[in-house]
């Protein structure tokens, strides 16, 4: 989970997140050691007096869901390893003021610590892959058209986009733009191949960007064969598969094999509808 379960960080919030995500285990057969976490911007309470910010009811939420005492998270990167998939949690919340709240930041510590992680436990054949809640690249409709040019990318995105290269991650995975998002990128004048990015859209928000539907990614994993399906909320209410691309994982690198356009017309958005787009925004 790409981060922003909740708004505004209230306790209530997190209760019915709580629920949401025991309810989403039932159905699945899928326990808390089966989900992965990380902070999104929503998910602290930026306070109005003295710039205040606080994470206490995040951070008690998830001592909560994956019931391990609040200390002992301090430090400890959120993961999920197997034989076949190494997923690796990065929290990109970490510019403690409200005016930065809808940036990016992840730092050399959390990188190192990622290294680490990768030495110690991830099997040489295994599929890396990195999830963050703020986006690296830009993405289309929204970055470009913040008021007074205020960027909402993850600061040092290039560095995590480099190191990845190097530590042959193969996708990484983001949430905060509300709408989906697939790319590849690479750095020609470095080692490793390129990187899939796909930024998610959001399950169940009200406020969505002129192109946005609430949604999910299905995201399969066959030996070098990764399949992205993107499925949305359509106005009778059901969830419909709108676009599947497929990447296909070589030694160089990830390149897209096939893509099957959109079941919707894309246009881009009107000056109307982008200024709605970032007053909503800076209200936020």
């Amino acid at each position: 989970i790409s981060g922003d379960l909740v708004s505004t960080g209230s306790r209530e919030e997190y209760r019915n997140a709580k629920g949401f995500l025991e309810l989403f285990g039932r159905t699945f057969d899928l326990s808390s050691r089966d989900v992965l976490i990380v902070c999104g911007n929503h998910d602290v309470y930026w306070g109005a007096a003295h710039d205040s910010v606080s994470r206490g009811e995040y951070d008690s939420f998830t001592s909560s869901f994956f019931h391990v005492p609040v200390d002992d998270e301090e430090g400890e990167l959120a993961h999920l390893i197997d034989a076949e998939m190494t997923i690796i949690g990065l929290d990109s919340t970490r510019l403690q003021r409200q005016s930065a709240s809808g940036i990016g930041l992840i730092g050399r510590e959390q990188l190192r610590a990622a290294e680490k992680l990768l030495e110690a436990k991830s099997a040489e054949s295994s599929l890396k892959i990195l999830v963050l809640h703020h986006h690296l690249l830009p993405v289309a409709w929204v970055e470009p058209n913040y008021p007074e040019g205020r960027p909402s990318l993850t600061l040092d995105g290039p560095s995590i986009l480099s190191w990845a290269q190097e530590h042959d991650v193969a996708m990484v995975l983001h949430g905060h733009q509300h709408q989906s998002f697939l790319a590849t990128f690479h750095f020609a004048a470095k080692p490793g191949g390129p990187l899939l990015i796909a930024g998610a859209p959001s399950a169940a928000a009200k406020d969505l960007p002129p192109q946005g539907r609430n949604g999910y990614h299905l995201i399969q994993v066959d030996g070098r064969n990764i399949t992205i399906s993107v499925r949305e909320l359509t106005e009778e209410h059901r969830f419909s598969e709108t676009k599947r691309v497929s990447f296909v994982r070589e030694a160089g690198g990830t390149f897209a094999a096939a893509a099957i356009p959109s079941i919707r017309s894309q246009r881009e958005p009107g000056v109307g509808e982008i200024r709605a787009l970032t007053r909503n925004a800076a209200q936020v």
